[in-house]
């Protein structure tokens, strides 16, 4: 018997064998959207679409500032960005208390949330359709050249505030290095701070200068195993996942959200709350392009954060050189504050060290030895740690 064929009797034992045993009282927010579980903790949600430039139509999710702090004053608009196969929703799927885009909403910040293309949230295209080749073919390149700018500018206009706090976790992080150490001079003049969580190999765009050392969870994604899902999307939402998530997170079968979660993250789930595990899965994984897992491969095989690779050939026609160039996080002037975790898989402190000393404008860098990769948007700890950090930061612009 071949592995998919063991993979495919395992699943069907759990999902006609355990799953019936299951409780059928999953948790409300597990089938809730992002503006669902929002309007559900209490708060105004507002949703408002963005077309970039190449035609990808993006929704995002807004906590609108409605007074409810007596704290609220003149404060700039936070901008969170969700990390690789996440979405919006992952700044809002803990208690109000443990949740940072309610955290925002609650100490009087215009609170927006976005998704870049390719998400269970931003896929559309003004030509393309989301089954076509031509839709997928992207990666972190495109999301940061035409997604961030767009919504950036877009939030700027709507809530005509002069600049604005960009906190990105993971691939959120990374985005943000590419724009705005591809265009300083832009990024600095609109006056923006940028908060990044996790500084790891999924979010400084794999920056592993020392990749050799890395665990083998970050070398460990390999084309053949991108190529076996098929097509051009990557783990994409779909409503059998989300009930899948919801049901199978709960009782007898947690243990197989929690190795899944391991497997992929290396969460150690300290700082969990476990009862939320079905909303946590079933709203992850949100979906992205095999151009972008690739793109990621590519950087960690090589050890340089660096566009994506087309072959010497092409690389020629759209780069003008046979190699594809490095991005230069040196040309940052945005002044930048880290975050990162001890327990992260994905995280070597070497790296840290070196893009600290790159960065013209780091204002500070905070260390979680008790962290891992997810805590930074599902970790109860963060609210007295990170998150509390975050506010004094962004308190003193």
């Amino acid at each position: 018997m071949n592995f998919l064929s063991s993979l495919a009797t395992v699943f069907t034992y759990y999902l006609f064998i355990l799953l019936p045993s299951v409780s059928a009282l999953a948790d409300p927010e597990a089938h809730l959207d992002t503006c669902g579980i929002i309007v559900r903790e209490g708060y105004r949600c507002e949703e408002h679409s963005v077309i970039t430039e190449d035609g990808y139509i993006l929704r995002l999710q807004r906590i609108p500032n409605d007074g409810r702090s007596s704290r609220s004053g003149q404060k700039l608009p936070v901008l969170l960005q969700h990390g690789l196969l996440q979405s919006a929703s992952d700044w809002v799927l803990n208690s109000r208390n443990h949740s940072l885009g309610f955290i925002l909403a609650d100490a009087g910040f215009d609170v927006w949330l976005s998704n870049v293309r390719g998400n269970v949230y931003s896929r559309r295209h003004v030509s393309f359709h989301p089954k076509s080749q031509e839709f997928w073919a992207f990666t972190i390149d495109q999301m940061a050249n035409y997604d961030l700018p767009a919504i950036i500018n877009f939030v700027l206009n709507e809530t005509s505030a002069p600049s604005l706090h960009y906190a990105g976790h993971s691939q959120g992080t990374t985005i943000g290095f590419i724009l705005f150490s591809e265009r300083p001079t832009w990024s600095a003049a609109k006056h923006l701070t940028f908060s990044g969580e996790n500084v790891s190999c999924f979010c400084t765009g794999c920056l592993p200068w020392q990749h050799k050392k890395r665990p083998e969870a970050c070398r460990s994604i390999q084309l053949p195993m991108i190529e076996m899902v098929g097509g051009y999307e990557f783990m994409p939402s779909t409503r059998f996942m989300k009930w899948l998530g919801g049901k199978l997170c709960t009782g007898k079968t947690a243990f197989l959200c929690q190795n899944a979660l391991f497997l992929f993250v290396g969460c150690d789930f300290l700082n969990f709350n476990m009862t939320r595990l079905p909303v946590y899965m079933a709203h992850t994984p949100s979906g992205t392009s095999v151009s972008n897992i690739m793109h990621f491969s590519q950087m960690i095989q090589k050890g340089e954060f660096k566009k994506f690779d087309y072959g010497s050939h092409e690389n020629k026609k759209l780069y003008n050189q046979p190699e594809s160039p490095t991005y230069n996080v040196g040309n940052m002037l945005v002044p930048v504050v880290l975050y990162w975790g001890g327990n992260d898989v994905f995280t070597v402190e070497s790296d840290i060290m070196r893009l600290s000393k790159e960065l013209k404008s780091t204002l500070s860098i905070h260390y979680y030895h008790d962290s891992d990769h997810v805590d930074f948007v599902w970790g109860t700890n963060m609210a007295d740690g990170a998150y509390r950090r975050m506010l004094e930061v962004i308190s003193t612009f």
